[in-house]
């Protein structure tokens, strides 16, 4: 059961950060600062290596935190009204 709800909870916090990355009212250094963690932990030249027992489980759990993270930087800027007066992001 706790295994679905990360899985439910990784899709959600997924589908959000798309939706930042694509919004344009969300400042690019914001994105930039996702994206270079995200490749960092992912990458195959990992510097800090892994943990001895989690192996890959790491990896995926800060990957999750970066990702959680850039969401939630990011809500501010989704929640502003543009010019038109709309408060939904652009799509």
């Amino acid at each position: 059961m706790n295994t679905l709800r990360i899985v439910l909870a990784l899709r959600k916090i997924g589908a959000a950060t798309l939706t930042a990355l694509m919004d344009p009212r969300v400042p690019g250094r914001l994105k930039l600062i996702a994206v270079a963690a995200a490749l960092f932990i992912l990458s195959p030249l990992n510097i800090l290596g892994d943990l001895p027992v989690l192996g890959i489980v790491d990896d995926i759990g800060l990957l999750a935190l970066v990702l959680t993270w850039f969401t939630r930087a990011s809500s501010p800027y989704l929640h502003t009204i543009d010019a038109t007066g709309d408060t939904a992001p652009r799509r």
